[in-house]
């Protein structure tokens, strides 16, 4: 493989599937290879850079207990209220992709491929409930699944949400295609406005390495198909019915596209406009649990 293991790092093996794991780095991704006989081991993921530990260069995490911003710091309640959430990275306006990335998980168990990793949270200043998560990732022939599940300890109901963040490595003649039914427009401070649809043409086959975009999508059932000829393989992405949100997002000149499934809108839990029903707001109730999974599939083409 090309990639020397951290000396933090746990490892997954499976046939051709290797998947790389920091428990204590937020439970973040170091990599994801895929040997097939007879050729190199390609990236799947992007790689965390062996002496980094900044977690978003990782190559990817869990997004819980909800994803993306919290806009104006503040979690809207269901009475109408709003809790004034702490900041959780230098350099962001606003707090940002949950608590997840912020934990040591613990390991549970562990065999060579497959671990259970979770987490205790009491309430503070980044979330005023108190909850725990648990994490199942394994490695199956060509896949990886990671299932993940949180259980809310408080006494009121909870706001919840979650996803996953991988960052899927690509080339020059990468192309990128998943089928949704509507885009949440944008505002001039970068905050979702309303849905609106879109084409099924918009969202097929374009060559990724020309993208730049940042856009949360909904009515996304998967999978998402990202495709690499040069590599001779293909990504598929797939997630449970409740993920059925998908953020977008690349920067310009990136080797890198995060196709993120997620269970509500960006700013679902702190912008009005977005604050419905049909934007993936959930409720926990006391001593109740949600859980949702992702899965890579490589196919060799």
């Amino acid at each position: 493989m090309p990639h020397g293991p951290r000396h933090d790092t746990v490892t997954l093996r499976q046939g051709p599937i290797e998947l790389q794991i920091v428990p204590g780095l937020g439970a973040c991704w170091v990599a994801l290879l895929y040997g097939a006989p007879g050729r190199a081991p390609v990236d799947i993921l992007r790689p965390m850079p062996l002496t980094s530990q900044d977690l978003f260069e990782s190559a990817g995490y869990v997004l819980v207990p909800y994803s993306n911003r919290l806009f104006g710091q503040t979690l809207l309640a269901g009475n109408g209220q709003g809790h004034a959430i702490a900041l959780n990275r230098p350099g962001m306006a606003d707090p940002v992709h949950g608590l997840g990335w912020m934990k040591s998980w613990e390991v549970r168990a562990r065999s060579a491929d497959a671990m259970t990793l979770c987490y205790q949270h009491d309430a503070d200043s980044h979330w005023p409930y108190t909850h725990s998560c648990e994490l199942q990732l394994a490695v199956r022939d060509a896949s990886v699944c990671l299932r993940m599940t949180i259980s809310n300890h408080s006494r009121l109901p909870m706001p919840v949400g979650m996803g996953f963040h991988p960052f899927l490595a690509i080339d020059d003649d990468s192309r990128l295609s998943f089928g949704v039914a509507a885009r949440w427009e944008q505002d001039q401070n970068g905050e979702p406005t309303q849905p609106l649809p879109v084409p099924e043409m918009a969202t097929s086959g374009h060559r990724v390495a020309g993208l730049e975009v940042n856009h949360c999508f909904s009515g996304w059932k998967g999978p998402v198909r990202l495709t690499r000829p040069r590599h001779g393989v293909a990504v598929e992405l797939r997630a449970s019915p409740e993920l059925d949100h998908l953020q977008v997002y690349r920067r310009a000149g990136m080797p890198w596209v995060c196709a993120e499934p997620v269970s509500h809108a960006t700013g679902a839990w702190s912008l009005p406009q977005v604050h419905h029903a049909s934007a993936g707001l959930r409720w926990l109730p006391q001593g109740a649990q949600f859980q949702a999974w992702m899965e890579l599939c490589v196919r060799t083409d």
